[in-house]
Formats: C-alpha cells, structure tokens, sequence
C-alpha cells in the first residue's frame, strides 16, 4: 500500500484523481503541462492572462478518468471548456496581432 502525503493541491478535492497525480501538483499553476497516470489525463494549463496579472497565472485543469469522462476547473464544462479556453487564446492573439498591425 502506498501512502501519498496530502498536502495542498489545485485539484478539487472532488475529483478522483489517482494519488501520484495529485501527489505530482501543487498549490500553484506553475508550468503548463500534461500528466498521465493510471488510463487518466490532467491537462493543466493557464487562463488567458491579462497585463493587471503581473505575471500571476491562474490555473485551468482539464481531468480525463480513463472513463470517458472529462472535468473541469474552474469552469464545470470539462472537455468543451478546453476547447472555449482555446478559443480564447486564439481570439486575445487575434486582437494582439491587429493592434501591432496598427501602429
């Protein structure tokens, strides 16, 4: 039996992810990345930064059970939220590459 420390993580309590990947997040976004572990996936990514962010990156989990099912937060829409935070990066570079187009 493995005994995992259950120190403070970003992941939501409610979710079941297996204990080596909570074991592997932290209380913090810190890098963007993808975990996979067990048939689950945790993509772990960041929400569109704003400049008031000040290099702060708040985190946006995207969880795979190995199951067919998909979670997420901090927006409930699991596998449609990570196609509407790609949208959204996709947009915010739109709107940057038209204000350097314009000077």
């Amino acid at each position: 039996m493995q005994v995992v420390s259950m120190r403070k993580s970003i992941i939501p309590k409610s979710w079941n992810v297996s204990p080596t990947i909570r074991q592997r997040v932290g209380e913090e976004a810190g890098r963007q990345r993808l975990i996979t572990e067990d048939g689950e996936i945790l993509v772990l990514l960041h929400t569109v930064p704003t400049a008031q962010d000040k290099g702060r990156r708040e985190a946006a989990l995207f969880w795979y059970d190995g199951q067919g099912n998909w979670k997420s937060s901090p927006y409930s829409g699991g596998r449609s939220e990570l196609r509407t935070l790609v949208n959204s990066y996709q947009k915010r570079l739109g709107e940057l590459d038209a204000s350097l187009e314009a000077v």
